[in-house]
């Protein structure tokens, strides 16, 4: 009661001096002589407020856990980049295995076949091989091989073949039925490792090592035959190089050795 009284008198004072207007006294007065007995007066949601309160501390605690759960995913999802327009979701495999990219220029050796083949090889040339029959190496190239005659007069059965409709400067030796060996003598015959007729000597030597040389007899003293032997000198290929450049090639099993026919 003192300090409503007090109120009033510094409210009485306040008027009296001029400070405040009468009705501004009477507002100041109904104001304080009211906030005494505020205090006094029922609270009308009294009763809502208990029965609510016990349901405050969970309702705090889901409020938590739904901030909580919106941080986490913040944190977790900022970093991750947005995914292009119509592009398709990774598998789990193409996550873990490195993508190959394909070999860009590589170009795949095709056999040479066709009686417009110009690559001799150790074994033969355009599908005909050394140890073949005359009749397989036709099936086996598609080819039509035939006898020229030119051994004819030759005693045994040492024979020459030829390609029909092929090249003129190819020639095969056969003995006994079996293809023995091919040689080359003119033209754009070369190696799988591009020595051709023509080149000299000193390309063979680099092209090949562990090269065998004997004499050539029917040439100058300078001429020579150089042998280069595969799977243990069954096959090979023997240079004929005459006045320093390779003048033919031979190609196939033992018979590439020989002089002349099949001697």
């Amino acid at each position: 009661m003192d300090r409503r009284i007090e109120s009033l008198e510094r409210l009485a004072n306040l008027r009296a001096a001029g400070h405040i207007s009468e009705s501004e006294y009477q507002t100041e007065k109904r104001r304080v002589l009211g906030a005494e007995a505020r205090p006094d007066l029922p609270r009308p949601h009294a009763d809502l407020e208990k029965r609510l309160r016990p349901a405050l501390g969970p309702i705090l605690a889901l409020f938590l856990i739904v901030v909580t759960s919106g941080a986490v995913a913040y944190y977790l999802l900022r970093d991750v980049k947005p995914q292009q327009p119509n592009s398709l979701p990774q598998t789990p495999a193409q996550k873990v295995l490195p993508v190959v990219q394909p070999a860009v220029n590589v170009k795949v050796p095709e056999l040479c076949r066709g009686s417009s083949c110009r690559v001799l090889e150790a074994r033969g040339w355009a599908g005909v091989e050394a140890g073949m029959s005359v009749s397989r190496a036709q099936k086996a190239s598609g080819l039509t091989l035939l006898n020229d005659h030119h051994y004819d007069e030759v005693e045994g059965d040492c024979r020459r073949y030829i390609v029909k409709s092929g090249p003129s400067d190819l020639s095969m030796l056969v003995e006994g039925g079996i293809i023995t060996s091919i040689e080359a003598w003119g033209g754009a015959f070369q190696t799988p490792r591009g020595v051709k007729i023509g080149d000299r000597e000193s390309k063979v030597r680099a092209s090949y090592s562990n090269l065998r040389q004997e004499p050539d007899i029917y040439g100058e003293p300078s001429d020579k035959k150089l042998f280069y032997d595969t799977e243990g000198g069954k096959f090979g290929v023997k240079f004929s190089i005459n006045n320093g450049k390779v003048s033919g090639i031979t190609v196939g099993g033992s018979s590439r050795g020989y002089v002349e026919g099949c001697l």
